[in-house]
């Protein structure tokens, strides 16, 4: 199955994204609140989704021993289009660190993170070979959350994008009991 790694907004930021326009356009496929996370590393195909979720059970550890004690996102401040113009989406900052300790944690899966870690939630892709409309971008998004979990996810490709599925998760507070699986 397809796997990868996320954190996931809370509701109170996701209702902020539901009051986005999302304008008509044959050329864009939206994402649906489904769909919104910030996903901190990609693993593809995998055999194993316990083993993955037994290995990121060491997050929360890696996370103290770095001196993290909590973990706060930050949205915005606006929709901006990747270079290339073909992913709407909107930075998300704060997320480096958990990041970094998946992909440790995670590494015997997939292939090693090509670039930085870049933070962002995908709004809309540009279906095809064009690029997207300058205009969808600039929408001002501002939000902040802690942190308190992160998630391991399937992703089931259909005709109208992605559907994904909790096969894990793993809470990143101490006060809350650790890793439960789905």
């Amino acid at each position: 199955m397809r796997l990868f790694v996320s954190v996931e907004p809370p509701e109170a930021v996701l209702d902020m994204l539901r009051q986005l326009p999302r304008p008509e356009n044959p050329a864009l496929r939206w994402t649906t609140s489904g769909q919104w996370h910030v996903t901190l590393r990609f693993l593809g195909a995998v055999e194993d989704a316990t083993a993955v979720a037994e290995a990121l059970a060491r997050v929360p550890g890696a996370l103290r021993s770095a001196g993290i004690e909590e973990v706060r996102a930050h949205l915005g401040q606006a929709s901006a289009w990747f270079e290339g113009r073909r992913i709407l989406q909107v930075p998300v900052s704060g997320l480096d660190g958990v990041a970094a300790a998946v992909a440790e944690a995670t590494a015997e899966w997939g292939d090693p993170p090509r670039a930085p870690f870049v933070g962002h939630l995908t709004l809309g892709r540009v279906r095809g070979s064009g690029r997207g409309d300058r205009s969808l971008a600039g929408s001002v998004l501002e939000a902040s959350w802690p942190v308190k979990r992160v998630d391991l996810m399937s992703s089931h490709l259909g005709p109208k994008g992605a559907r994904y599925e909790t096969q894990a998760t793993v809470t990143l507070d101490r006060r809350i009991p650790p890793a439960a699986n789905h």
